[in-house]
């Protein structure tokens, strides 16, 4: 599998899980989830050769990569196995299959929507009839986006939209961004999606996620909470709108857009 651009890294479950490591356990820890994250799979249960990945080159250094081996990786025949990042791995598969879906469908309704630009039936103008499949096209995309994967969904905690909003509120807002006053179903529609792209186990694992994207990723920026002028000259601030409004929007977001 191809490394993924980012991985998700909730920095509170990291620290409950492996506050009690030494400073040369946590460098070695991290070096260890970097690398599966690179290659995309399990490490290779062979520790000479992951002291040579890792540059792992001292006693200290190489005791410090046992050490975490030994506590937070599975043995799964030749390889190891660290069940965090085989479920990062696998959201990002699913990621990357629902974005792919999600264009064929759009690619598939701009063809018809060319075959009816072309060849409108003459009882019906051609106004309308670019009107009417634009009007499907958008219900084929929102029941799509809706029912991701429901197999993987249907278990999944319900959207807290009021707390992601509070959240906004607390971090974004308060940063310079502009503050949500009214959730109406449109925007609790489209928190929702985004939360169902997340993916999260539980209820609290979701909130941190949206917690790291506000307060790592948009709260810091300058440009995107008014702080700083754009290259035009113009002050542009945030709305939850903006940021949320597309799974390729927070994706861009991610990526340093706002960086």
């Amino acid at each position: 599998m191809a490394a993924p651009p980012y991985y998700r890294f909730f920095v509170g479950d990291y620290l409950r899980d492996a506050g009690h490591l030494s400073l040369l356990e946590h460098g070695a820890y991290r070096r260890l989830i970097d690398l599966y994250m690179i290659e995309g799979g399990p490490l290779p249960f062979d520790m000479p050769r992951l002291y040579r990945l890792l540059h792992a080159t001292s006693k200290e250094e190489q005791a410090a990569v046992q050490v975490v081996v030994d506590e937070f990786f599975r043995m799964d025949g030749p390889v190891l196995r660290h069940r965090r990042c085989d479920r990062e791995l696998s959201w990002q598969a699913k990621l990357k299959e629902n974005q792919s879906d999600r264009a064929k469908i759009r690619w598939e309704n701009e063809r018809k929507t060319n075959e009816i630009h072309a060849d409108a039936l003459p009882r019906q103008s051609h106004g309308n009839a670019i009107q009417n499949q634009i009007h499907n096209q958008e219900e084929l995309l929102a029941s799509h986006s809706v029912d991701i994967s429901p197999s993987v969904t249907q278990n999944a905690p319900s959207c807290p939209v009021d707390q992601i909003v509070a959240l906004w509120n607390q971090i974004v807002a308060q940063a310079g961004g502009k503050r949500v006053l009214n959730v109406s179903p449109k925007r609790r529609t489209m928190i929702a999606c985004r939360w169902r792209e997340v993916r999260p186990d539980t209820t609290d694992e979701g909130l941190r996620w949206f917690e790291n994207l506000f307060r790592d990723r948009i709260a810091p920026s300058k440009f995107a909470t008014g702080r700083q002028p754009g290259r035009d000259g113009g002050i542009f601030r945030i709305g939850i709108d903006s940021a949320l409004a597309s799974e390729q929007v927070v994706d861009q977001i991610l990526e340093g857009k706002y960086a």
